[in-house]
């Protein structure tokens, strides 16, 4: 009987560590994936100011944001709630786009607006009162090199007297141009 009782216990402690060993291989291999993950930020950066100048040597935007992320592996910057100013060629021109994020192309030339786009164009003459233009979208599309801003999305415009939306646009605001590419409604009011 001792031996019997010996021998149970030494099959069940054997049983146990057996169990044990492996609940702790499948702890470790679900973990795996997850611990050698490795980050593919490059760096991190809060409350930055960011200026590009262009080939001329002139600024050709300013941005600011409360965080900036670079991805390594696409080169794309991150960017938490972005303001972007953007200078215009007639001194009495300022033109701002703000956003809830943005990402920045790896060569600096394109940048992607996403959630609650604002752009806002303020013509300041002393003669007269400012005159301020809004577009608001959802996304907007921001090419530096060729400085036009884009959007697929709903976009709504008020000008001074003026409301229009369009599914989709294309706008160069140093010519004071737009595009509103399908659905255009719009109305006018007389001051």
């Amino acid at each position: 009987m001792r031996r019997r009782t010996l021998i149970a216990i030494l099959f069940f402690a054997g049983l146990a560590l057996f169990s044990r060993w492996l609940v702790t291989k499948q702890l470790i291999h679900d973990e795996l994936p997850q611990s050698t993950q490795r980050s593919t930020i490059d760096y991190d950066l809060e409350n930055f100011k960011l200026k590009t100048f262009g080939t001329n040597g002139k600024l050709a935007y300013r941005l600011t944001a409360p965080r900036m992320s670079r991805e390594s592996l696409t080169g794309e910057t991150l960017v938490t709630s972005p303001r972007l100013l953007w200078p215009h060629k007639k001194p009495a021109k300022k033109i701002t786009l703000i956003a809830n994020s943005g990402v920045i192309s790896d060569d600096q030339n394109e940048i992607r607006l996403t959630g609650n786009v604002i752009v806002r164009s303020r013509f300041t003459d002393p003669q007269t009162e400012p005159q301020t233009t809004i577009i608001k979208t959802q996304e907007l599309d921001f090419n530096q090199k060729n400085r036009l801003i884009t959007s697929t999305a709903l976009v709504s415009i008020t000008a001074p007297g003026v409301q229009l939306s369009s599914m989709g646009m294309s706008a160069n605001l140093e010519d004071e141009q737009i595009s509103l590419h399908q659905q255009v409604k719009g109305r006018y009011e007389t001051q």
